[in-house]
């Protein structure tokens, strides 16, 4: 073992003894020893990421902790050191956020220390230990204590109903998921006769059932469509480092996976490529539009996860169809595209959390109907949720654009290549739903800044609020700063993919594509700002007064609100958000002097109206007939065991 190895263990070690530490402690545990006990693990798993980009080696633990089928095995190449760099990216902004948050939090959410920190601890280590896994068994080991620890967290807030909900749902998430992987693997191995990643084919025909499997159970875990139903309930419940957490890295561990499957193996599945690009088709218009319809800002934030899981899923198809025919243009854009928007949204996703999290510690609300006019209480956050808008919406100079364009480029190759009939139809197919995702997003996060920010203040609280504690400010400084780095040296990173897949024309065909345009676009970002700069610079703030329609003296409640921004919108796709809206007027002439006017809207998921609920009645159903077996007799429950054990003996004897 080198000394890339060592730098891992010694962050799994430093993170293991600070949730043993938290855990005997308990309630007395400082926020901040706990805090940087997180950020001394990232550094050296930061330093062991970068140094270990270029090599590939693999150690296993000590065999005690042998599984039995397998070792407890770790494997460290460019595609792992790539994803547990962006792991310890955000783990160390969030810690250093996590104790003023806490204790805004603890008194009046039940938020505590004695559970929340051991946890986390445990959280950011099954994730790294789930990247650097080397084989299926130890994928699985970290794969459960990462559900565990997050389940966790997200009931942190356990005496509101919401979060149990949320914690319910999450856990039902997870428990198919591990099922689908479990199976998956066993079929791998039968298949494959090994237990490792690099001896499973997922291209092979063989393979397709347990290929497809693994992919179900990794699509459940990103949030992708349909199993995406976790997601809107989790992630705004977590308190707001754990959402960060989540957003920015759990789901990417998913991609990730999928990654080291279908792109590590022999050979490429078309069935498979065919699948990621349309589930991520549709969950990218599916997640946008339910998050441009929110009220909740933290709900808004995780449907927009699961747009953006959809554009990451959505490259993964692109690049499976060049491996498929052959074109390594196609792959290299595709591959460059979905870990460039991994590394992209992770960053600016936790940056909106963290900023969702301090606008609802100085608020104690993220409902839209009651925000609005925090520009002058909260100009830090302001300008760091506006530089996560500005990423997520894909609008140059930052991060967001680069990974859209690098996606926009792989699918014109696979539109204009010889793909046959369904790629290149796809590919349209694709691109068409590829800008009105874009413009859909623009109007999403335009609204969410509006609403949270500009505007006159609907609440009274907004003239006592001031801006959040400067350890919260910090992280989202530094975030924001991430964003802005990570666009101007995205021809570096893109390069840097290179050694991530070593396939041929990665460089050159990705970064000859990304050079132009980018610097473009920074110079005329740059001559429009210094043209508002001498132009505006000068001129003197002048206030007027609104047209008020006749009315005179309008309140604050009579500015836009959620439903008018998104009526237009939510009309136009009333099939799909099941768009209702109730108009109540009346007076003695309600035409021209209305006395009571009251306006509702409604919308609906079909997907858990009409799928997902009579799925739940008919489990709840099967569950109180099979209750009727605890019947509390001893003499019953041995009996089960006896039939258990005589069925088991005939299985292994016939079998």
């Amino acid at each position: 073992m080198n000394e890339v190895g060592n730098l891992f263990i010694c962050a799994f070690w430093i993170l293991l003894v600070s949730a043993f530490f938290s855990a005997l402690v308990g309630r007395k545990t400082p926020s901040w020893t706990a805090s940087l006990g997180l950020v001394a693990a990232a550094f050296p798993g930061m330093a062991g990421a970068i140094i270990g980009f270029d090599k590939y080696l693999s150690f296993s633990a000590p065999e005690p902790f042998y599984l039995g089928l397998a070792p407890v095995a770790f494997n460290v190449d460019p595609l792992a050191c790539f994803f547990v760099f962006l792991l310890c990216l955000i783990v160390v902004p969030v810690a250093v956020y996590a104790p003023a948050y806490l204790e805004q939090h603890k008194s009046s959410e039940g938020l505590s220390g004695r559970t929340f920190w051991p946890s986390l601890s445990i959280f950011v280590l099954s994730m790294g230990g789930v990247i650097l896994a080397a084989n299926s068994l130890t994928f699985l080991l970290f794969f459960e204590l990462m559900s565990v620890s997050s389940a966790i967290l997200v009931a942190s807030d356990i005496k509101a109903l919401r979060a149990a909900r949320a914690v319910i749902v999450y856990l039902g998430a997870t428990r198919v998921a591990v099922v689908c992987l479990a199976v998956g693997f066993i079929l791998f191995y039968l298949q494959c006769g090994d237990w490792s990643f690099s001896a499973i084919k997922a291209g092979d025909p063989a393979c397709l059932p347990a290929a497809v499997l693994v992919l179900a159970g990794l699509a459940i875990k990103a949030g992708l469509w349909p199993f995406h139903i976790w997601l809107p309930y989790a992630h705004p419940e977590a308190p707001a480092p754990v959402s960060a957490l989540m957003s920015g890295v759990m789901v990417k561990v998913a991609i990730y996976a999928m990654i080291r499957l279908f792109f590590g193996s022999e050979g490429a599945s078309l069935p498979v490529a065919v699948i990621l690009v349309v589930l991520g088709g549709v969950s990218a218009l599916w997640g946008v539009l339910f998050a441009l319809v929110q009220i909740d800002l933290k709900r808004l934030l995780a449907y927009s996860t699961v747009e953006n899981v959809g554009l990451i899923a959505l490259s993964l198809g692109v690049a499976l169809f060049g491996k498929v025919f052959g074109s390594e243009a196609v792959t290299a854009f595709g591959f460059a595209a979905a870990l460039y928007h991994c590394l992209g949204h992770g960053i600016f996703k936790s940056l909106l959390f963290l900023c969702a999290g301090a606008v609802d510690s100085v608020m104690h609300t993220r409902d839209l109907h009651r925000l609005s006019g925090l520009k002058n209480a909260m100009p830090f956050t302001m300008v760091c949720f506006l530089t996560g808008a500005i990423a997520i919406s894909a609008l140059p100079p930052l991060n967001g654009f680069v990974g859209k364009w690098l996606l926009y480029q792989g699918l014109l190759q696979v539109a204009l290549g010889d793909g046959g009939v369904v790629a290149p139809a796809l590919a349209l197919a694709a691109i068409g739903v590829l800008a009105l995702v874009g413009g859909l997003a623009l109007a999403c996060f335009s609204k969410a800044f509006f609403l949270v920010f500009l505007g006159r203040p609907r609440n009274r609280a907004v003239a006592r609020a001031r801006e959040c504690k400067t350890s919260m400010i910090f992280g989202q400084i530094f975030l924001a700063l991430a964003c802005l780095v990570c666009a101007v040296g995205s021809s570096f990173i893109v390069k840097s993919i290179e050694k991530v897949e070593s396939v041929s024309g990665l460089a050159s065909a990705a970064t000859a594509g990304l050079d132009v345009p980018l610097i473009i676009c920074i110079l005329a970002s740059a001559c429009i700002f210094i043209y508002m700069m001498i132009t505006l610079g000068g001129r003197k703030v002048r206030n007027y007064s609104t047209w008020e329609c006749g009315y005179g003296a309008l309140s604050e409640r009579m500015q836009i609100a959620d439903e008018s921004f998104v009526q237009p919108v939510a009309s136009l796709f009333r099939p799909v958000l099941v768009y209702k809206l109730a108009q109540k007027i009346e007076g003695r002439d309600r035409r021209h002097f209305p006395e009571v006017v009251s306006v509702e809207t409604s919308m609906q998921s079909h997907l858990e109206s009409r799928f997902y609920l009579p799925i739940i009645h008919l489990v709840e159903y099967l569950s109180a007939h099979l209750a009727r077996l605890q019947a509390g007799s001893i003499h019953l429950y041995l009996l089960y065991v006896l039939v258990t054990l005589v069925f088991l003996l005939l299985l292994g004897v016939y079998l």
